[in-house]
């Protein structure tokens, strides 16, 4: 007999395999650091709500900086430039810094300013020590 595959399942497949190129820590300065690997090319709002679920266990349900490294050209989907727009989104953010270092990641953050609701502040640097620097302003 064949099995027939649902669409709900090929897609949490598909996000199962996706969820292991997103790499999330907490540092020794108290900064979430999330670096997203270069073969994730979009972010649904599946990702958005895995990084928020480990946000929040990593921080023990307080709002934590976090520090994101893209290390690819990466896009959006709808439902995830959607769900960053959520307070459900903010809830364990004190604020996003965003390495940026190519044209692309340049793009990527010019998108997050045109979107910007104000419920977590947001800013790029070149330098991770920066970043880090203006995220503990947060703290």
């Amino acid at each position: 007999m064949e099995k027939t595959i649902l669409r709900s399942e090929t897609d949490s497949e598909n996000y199962q395999e996706n969820k292991d190129l997103i790499f999330i820590k907490l540092n020794s300065e108290s900064i979430i650091e999330i670096d997203l690997d270069p073969a994730l090319s979009v972010i649904k709002k599946e990702h958005l709500q895995y990084i928020n679920d480990q946000i929040y266990n990593l921080g023990g349900g307080k709002k934590m900086p976090v520090y994101i490294s893209i290390s690819g050209y990466i896009t959006l989907d709808h439902s995830a430039k959607k769900y960053r727009l959520s307070s459900e989104y903010a809830q364990y953010r004190l604020a996003n810094a965003f390495l940026i270092d190519t044209f692309s990641k340049a793009l990527l953050y010019n998108f997050y300013l045109e979107s910007n609701t104000q419920l977590v502040p947001v800013n790029p640097f070149s330098l991770k020590h920066t970043a880090f620097n203006w995220l503990k302003t947060f703290m």
